[in-house]
């Protein structure tokens, strides 16, 4: 029995520095951001780390905003969950949340809430696709992204009159690009723009031909 005890003793303590071991390893990942010196890089791994677990409290550990929204984003991405956009106070996340958020829910009314004109027009270009609902397309600033989404949308539904909804010249701009798009030249004939009305029928005209030709 002497014999057995120092083999039973060694076992004992082989499992207590397993356990322990483990125990390190579990809590590690927040040791570890605790320790690092470098503000930037212990930001990094509390941003990085509640990311991983879906926790915004590890986010709230980071000092720097930067980090700090960048993990509340990223989170409210991964849960699909809107309200966290709300909490980003730093304006270039909030935005990229909301933009994210609103084009995956086809949602225009999130789109409103982006500061950024580019990303705002990004936002509700996408959810005029998507819905195929034109009014969306009315809400972009930017004039050649705006006649595009009229242009899509028309072309989707084959009808020039989403084009109406938008002022000149990017109206017959978007009639032109639906007829086109389309082969219709009876669109062509609503073009207020004499020349233009031409040169929508003289294109559809060039398409037809070209694909009659084709062997």
């Amino acid at each position: 029995m002497k014999n057995g005890l120092p083999t039973i003793i060694t076992g004992i303590a082989i499992v207590v520095i397993i356990i322990s071991v483990l125990a390190i390893k579990l809590q590690a990942p927040k040791t570890e951001c605790s320790s690092i010196e470098k503000d930037t890089l212990r930001d990094t791994c509390y941003a990085d780390l509640g990311i991983l677990k879906g926790d915004i409290n590890l986010c709230d550990k980071a000092k720097n905003d930067k980090s700090k929204f960048y993990c509340y984003e990223k989170i409210a991405e991964n849960s699909n969950i809107t309200a966290l956009c709300e909490q980003i106070e730093d304006p270039y996340w909030g935005d990229i949340c909301f933009k994210y958020m609103g084009t995956q829910k086809n949602d225009a009314q999130l789109c409103t809430k982006i500061d950024e004109t580019k990303k705002r027009d990004a936002c509700f270009d996408d959810v005029g696709r998507d819905t195929l609902e034109p009014q969306w397309c009315q809400q972009i600033i930017d004039y050649p992204d705006r006649v595009s989404c009229f242009s899509y949308v028309g072309k989707q539904k084959r009808s020039s009159e989403v084009c109406d909804m938008s002022g000149q010249p990017e109206r017959d701009i978007c009639k032109y690009n639906v007829a086109v798009g389309i082969n219709d030249t009876q669109i062509c004939d609503k073009i207020g723009f004499s020349k233009m009305r031409s040169m929508c029928k003289a294109r559809i005209g060039e398409k037809i031909n070209a694909t009659s030709t084709v062997p």
